[in-house]
């Protein structure tokens, strides 16, 4: 008997060879393929195909005999042949492989050449991803860095080729993740592409400055509607919490489950694919893990928070958006294409993080199971490079910080910006569900993404072109403080011990500025 070990012998042609009467064994995973003959369907067990050597010599009774066998034998006692049930998920497996391969390359000047699968560049022809093409990635700082006018699209299709070739890494240097107990598979991959590729999706216009402007101006203007005393009743406190709670990544979940609902032909691309319904879950909590996940350091024994996924699959989620420690894939590509585009030095070898990341057993992290508690698994750089890697990227993300994201000129035009919205708000209302018209922070907050999807950067020309006399004031600042750059200068500051008001301590600054002039 002789063994298939040509990889395309058995991925190619698997109906043909099993039709034949090909008896399977269980075995290591191939070397060439790294499971790429795994039935996928609950066998459950990772196979390669085994077969009689076509050259053997008949024997004198017409049978023909196996290398290494008796007459009459051809099979061991751990052979097994295959059912209709696992002959039908090993042709699923490598379809799903096929389909897999099927690639889409694009040239990034970041990382260079990327590629990504093809099933992608159905997300990428939506609206609610081509409307992160008019959001810039770094919000005002453009005003200072004038060359850094990236977008979240850019963004997010580095974010989900680094996934992806995270996860392919791990499965090519530890390929008993195809065993048990993870059985990882190629819908594992997929999914995790498809949260670095959505993880920014409900993201507002102006990066970050839109989500701050919803928790403390738009609350506050919320709550100046209502008679005094309103924040402290029962609905007025939820109210406020909407407010002050809202985050782009829950905008995230709801603008891609938005997608999937007004795009059928995506929902459908994907299932044909091979996903599933819990896949769509597993996804989403890939872009925003659960709130129960940080029980898991605080409690031994804790109930698994995810539904998409096992305890076994702990790791997949630190690979998008990081739950334990913050380091993941979305921030190693901004980090890397921010640094590009502000012309700022990036140490961050992304390369380097990715080699060396393996899967661990963390014994601090237990999970309660049916009958013990469990460890979950975790991903660690190689300890030799640890120490490196964690100076790396915090020098670079310091450097970013203190250069670019929180340069004090980025931060006044934050500030005017935030101005502007305010003066536009009332006056500016957008058709959301059921054509009910909203305003921006409503959108947001009410998790309107019929209306939250027209909110990006190019909401601002919008205004200035709208006739409207109410909108004359948020038009006039808006041309003093960005048209004109009559930004706010510094004039002192002031360390305070017990709540006051703001007004009357920015009147006595700019007087002791004036005296000093």
């Amino acid at each position: 008997e002789a063994f298939f070990s040509m990889h395309r012998q058995a991925c190619t042609a698997p109906c043909r060879a099993l039709r034949s009467g090909a008896i399977l064994r269980q075995s290591p995973i191939c070397k060439v393929c790294r499971g790429g003959v795994r039935a996928d369907c609950g066998v459950g067990k990772v196979l390669r195909l085994r077969m009689p050597f076509p050259s053997s010599p008949r024997q004198p009774d017409g049978q023909r005999r196996t290398m290494g066998t008796t007459p009459h034998a051809g099979r061991s006692a751990d052979d097994e042949v295959l059912s209709d049930e696992a002959l039908r998920g090993c042709k699923q497996a490598h379809v799903l492989k096929r389909k897999f391969m099927e690639r889409w390359t694009m040239q990034d000047p970041v990382h260079g050449t990327i590629w990504l699968p093809a099933i992608l560049s159905s997300i990428l022809d939506t609206y609610q991803f081509e409307r992160m093409n008019s959001i810039v990635q770094l919000g005002s700082t453009t005003r200072v860095y004038r060359g850094a006018t990236h977008t979240r699209a850019a963004h997010s299709i580095g974010t989900a080729y680094l996934s992806l070739e995270l996860t392919m890494h791990l499965l090519e240097v530890q390929p008993e993740l195809y065993e048990e107990p993870f059985n990882l598979t190629y819908r594992d991959v997929v999914c995790v592409a498809i949260a670095g590729l959505c993880h920014d999706m409900g993201h507002p216009m102006f990066s970050h400055m839109f989500e701050a402007y919803v928790q403390k101006v738009a609350s506050r203007t919320m709550l100046a509607q209502h008679p005094p005393g309103y924040e402290a009743t029962p609905e007025g406190v939820a109210a406020v919490k909407k407010y002050t709670e809202w985050t782009h990544e829950q905008a995230s979940v709801d603008m891609f489950r938005h997608m999937l609902r007004v795009n059928p032909g995506v929902r459908w691309g994907l299932m044909e694919f091979g996903l599933r319904e819990e896949d769509f879950v597993f996804i989403e909590e890939l872009m925003s893990p659960p709130e129960g996940m940080g029980l898991l350091f605080e409690k031994q024994g804790a109930e698994w928070p995810c539904r998409g996924r096992p305890h076994t699959h702990a790791f997949l989620y630190e690979i998008v958006s990081n739950w334990r420690s913050g380091a993941d894939v979305d921030k190693f590509d901004y980090f890397s294409r921010d640094a590009f585009y502000l012309g700022l030095k990036s140490t961050v070898d992304v390369r380097l993080y990715i080699q060396s990341l393996r899967v661990i057993r963390d014994t601090r992290s237990t999970v309660a199971t049916t009958n013990k508690e469990k460890a979950l698994f975790t991903l660690s750089p190689d300890e030799k490079q640890l120490d490196t890697l964690r100076m790396d990227a915090a020098q670079t993300r310091v450097n970013l910080y203190r250069k670019a994201y929180k340069h004090k000129t980025s931060v006044k035009f934050d500030y005017h910006m935030s101005r502007v919205l305010e003066l536009m708000e009332p006056h500016l209302k957008i058709p959301g569900e059921g054509g009910r018209m909203v305003t921006m922070s409503q959108a947001a907050v009410e998790s309107d993404m019929e209306a939250f999807q027209y909110l990006d950067d190019s909401i601002i020309r919008q205004m200035l072109r709208t006739p409207l006399p109410e909108l004359k004031p948020a038009q006039e600042e808006y041309h003093r403080r960005f048209s004109r750059r009559e930004i706010a200068i510094f004039v002192g500051e002031i360390e305070v011990d017990a709540p006051v008001k703001v007004a009357a301590v920015g009147a006595e600054l700019v007087r002791g500025y004036n005296a000093r002039r």
